[in-house]
Formats: structure tokens, sequence, C-alpha cells
């Protein structure tokens, strides 16, 4: 037996035979392999727990805490080293601390009281989400109608809303409708994303879980704001690609939309009765809104709108329109303002083109004989001569070129997704005048996004 004595074991000792080494494979101080292997076994068992704990650490925490294990992992030799400091950390946090709050709840009260600062529309949070305090919530509101509502989600009247949520009641304002409107604009906000690093708080989720909360709690109710909640949901599940059944809430929202029989309605009400005049402008901008949002929709799906363009006029805001740009409040745009100016009149000329779009869609759809054949392009001509009557008959503050902001920017891709739906069905060699071949336009098209996605 050997006893664990090294150089040479006992055993060997006592055999005194000249040239043995002794190879018995414990280390120095093992009695026998069995303890030694017993003693490995412990030393490797212990290491691996410890090591899942260090990797629940990286995957559990907050981000910024994970962040800071990952660096001093980087500095040292010593990763369990690294996991003896983080369990200190955790013991003097566990510590409890009179009148003192945490690092990171000072962090988020600081976040909270910048956010409400900056932003030009303040609002407040209660009653209508819990998620997060008036920062935030009046950072979200106020991005979303500084970005997203001037063109792309043009559905919602600013005023009626902020002024309904401000009251705390009202028929244009709804707890689904603002955490629907926060869970978008959280997914790109810069201060959603600060928040979270230092709270380990998801405000998408958690905005999108009240915004279902309430939507089941409306059971059903047909109303302006749940079209427009509805329909931001599903804009929400384009964005963060997690919600397969996303489209269900476009559905939804075009089935109570027509449920409201907007038409019908406004032909009823009184333009001398204040509240009758606020819900004709809102059903206008929600039909014309969602039309426009529906036809640059169907167009990415190939299909023709399942919205018609609406029969009545849209109810424009005269405010503004001798002046070349705004600002989210309507005030003139100068140097001082909050970013993106925004232009009167842009709202006006994307229906028209919405409309436009929509014609050549289902005109697409019902071609006048072979697609190519002369009667054919003799329609599609036409088409292109009306898309060209209506870029003449824009003012100059709504060219691209000479007013580059979002607003003119996103006019221009609308005027050409008309023209890529015009040309889409054609041989690239089809010949559209002289000099000109359906490649040609398309490659001088995507030159012009191209210039406009740099600018």
């Amino acid at each position: 037996q050997c006893d664990g004595e090294r150089p040479r074991c006992g055993a060997c000792v006592k055999r005194r035979e000249p040239g043995i080494d002794c190879e018995y494979p414990v280390r120095q101080g093992a009695v026998s392999r069995y303890s030694d292997l017993k003693q490995t076994f412990g030393k490797l068992e212990r290491e691996n727990r410890e090591f899942r704990e260090l990797f629940a650490y990286l995957r559990e925490r907050p981000e910024h805490e994970a962040f800071e294990v990952y660096r001093r992992l980087r500095t040292t030799t010593d990763p369990l080293g690294t996991l003896q400091f983080v369990r200190d950390a955790d013991a003097l946090l566990a510590m409890p601390a009179a009148n003192s709050c945490s690092l990171s709840d000072r962090r988020a009260a600081e976040i909270e009281a910048e956010a409400l600062a900056s932003s030009p529309i303040k609002v407040p949070s209660r009653p209508w989400t819990s998620v997060a305090g008036d920062g935030l919530v009046s950072n979200l509101v106020s991005s979303f109608f500084k970005w997203d509502h001037p063109f792309m989600i043009p559905f919602i009247d600013q005023e009626l809303f902020v002024r309904d949520m401000r009251g705390g009641e009202g028929p244009h304002c709804s707890a689904f409708l603002v955490n629907a409107i926060c869970t978008l604009r959280s997914i790109m906000s810069d201060t959603a994303r600060q928040y979270k690093q230092i709270t380990a708080s998801d405000l998408t989720a958690s905005f999108l879980s009240e915004a279902q909360m309430h939507r089941e709690r409306e059971a059903g109710k047909v109303s302006i704001t749940t079209v427009q909640a509805l329909y931001l949901l599903f804009l929400v599940s384009c964005c963060d690609g997690t919600n397969r059944a996303g489209s269900l809430f476009r559905f939804a929202s075009l089935n109570m939309l027509q449920r409201l029989n907007p038409e019908r309605v406004v032909a009823r009400l009184n333009d001398d009765i204040p509240h009758e005049a606020e819900k004709k402008r809102a059903l206008s901008r929600l039909l014309w809104g969602m039309f426009l949002v529906e036809s640059i929709v169907s167009s990415a799906y190939l299909k023709p709108p399942p919205l018609s363009p609406p029969s009545f006029a849209f109810i424009p805001d005269r405010s503004g329109m001798h002046v070349h740009n705004l600002d989210v409040l309507g005030a003139p745009f100068t140097t001082n303002s909050v970013l993106p100016p925004l232009v009167p009149g842009s709202e006006q000329a994307a229906y028209q083109a919405g409309v436009l779009l929509y014609n050549v869609m289902m005109y697409n759809v019902h071609p006048r004989g072979t697609v190519g054949s002369e009667w054919d392009m003799r329609e599609r001509r036409a088409l292109f001569s009306r898309l060209g009557a209506l870029e003449n008959s824009m003012v100059p503050r709504l060219g691209y070129r000479e007013n580059p902001v979002p607003q003119t920017l996103h006019l221009k891709t609308l005027m050409n997704m008309v023209a890529y739906n015009i040309i889409r069905p054609l041989h690239p060699s089809t010949v559209i005048q002289t000099g000109y071949t359906a490649r040609t336009i398309l490659l001088e098209l995507c030159a012009i996004d191209v210039e406009i996605i740099e600018t």
C-alpha cells in the first residue's frame, strides 16, 4: 500500500530496490488512490457549482450589474475570486441602511425628472398607467407625436388626445390607448433603454401587459380609442417580431372601424355643436389616417387595401398654413425648437398620394387587358401623369430637396411607392417612354430612395 510519501513512498523505501521510483498515481499527502479521487471529485464538484453560480449571475442580473461582473472577469485570472466579490457585494447590499435609497432608485428618479423636463408635451401618467411616472410617460407621448404620428401613424388627433389625457377623462383618450402608445414608442426610446439598464425593468413588456389588461377590461367596447389602440398593437408586433398573432390586432381594429361606421356618423354630425364638431374631426383623422397606413401596409403585402378612400374630405388643421415649418406644439419652428420640424399641408398631400396608390393597386388587380399591352400601357402612363401632376402641384415647403425634414422625406418615399406599384407588374425591358424602360425608372427611384435614407 502506498502511504503517499514523496518522492518515494514507504513501501518502495522498505524494498530498498535501487532505481525504483514511486509512480502511484495519487497527489502528495494522499493516503490512497480512493481518498485522492474523492478529494479531486469534491474539488471539481465545488468548482462546477461555483462556475454555474457565476454564470447565473451573468444571465439573471440586471444588464449593468452583469456588465460589471464581466468587466472584472476580463481583468483577473481567478474567476472564482470574482464570484466571491459578487457575494460580498450582495451581503453589503442586504444590510439595512437607514434613511437611504439604492443608487439605482436615485438614478431612476433622475431619469424620470430629466425626461419630464425635456418633454414638450407634459401629461400625467395616472390614472392611465401604473408602469411609469409622469416623466417617462410624457417623454414617450411626446416622442410619439414628434416622430411617429406626423406621417406613419396619423390617425390620432393630438390636440384632443392630449386635452383628455391631461383632464383625466374624455372620449379621445383611454388607458388602453395610452399604454399602446407607450409600448410602441418604448421600443425605439433611448430613455426607456437607459431606464431598463438602471432598473432591469422592461418598459415595453410592462406597457404591453398593461395594455392587454385594459383591452380585456374593455370587453370589445366599440370606440375610436380602441380602434387606434388595437392597430398600434399590430404595429408593435411588426416592430419586435415576437407576436405571431399580431395580425389579429390589425383585423380586430379594422373590424371595429367598420362597426363604428364613421362615414355614416360623420354625415349626421353638426359642425355648430362643439362636441359633435370634435367627434367629426376625430373620425376624419381616424378614417383618413387608417386608410393611408393600410394602403402602405397592403402595398408591402402585395394585396389590395381593405379600406377604400373615405367619401368625405379630410378636415385639416388650418393653423400654420402660412408658416414654413412648425414644432410639435404648433408654433413656428425656430433654431430653439424641439426637433423635428413639422410641415403644414404634408398630411393632405400624403392622403392625395394614398388615394393614387389605392387606385394603382386596384388597377393591378384588374388591369385593362394583358399586362404590358397597348391598352394596359396607356392606363399606366396616365397614372404616371397623375403622379407627376400631384408632385408638381405641391408647394415648395413640401419638396424633399427644398425642405429636407422627416415629413417631406416620407412624402417622397410614398410618391415613389406609387411609382413602384405602377411599374412592378411590367417586364424590366418594357418601354415606358422614349429612352426609359421599366428597369431604368426603377433604378432611378432606387437612387432617390438611397439619397433619402442617407439624408
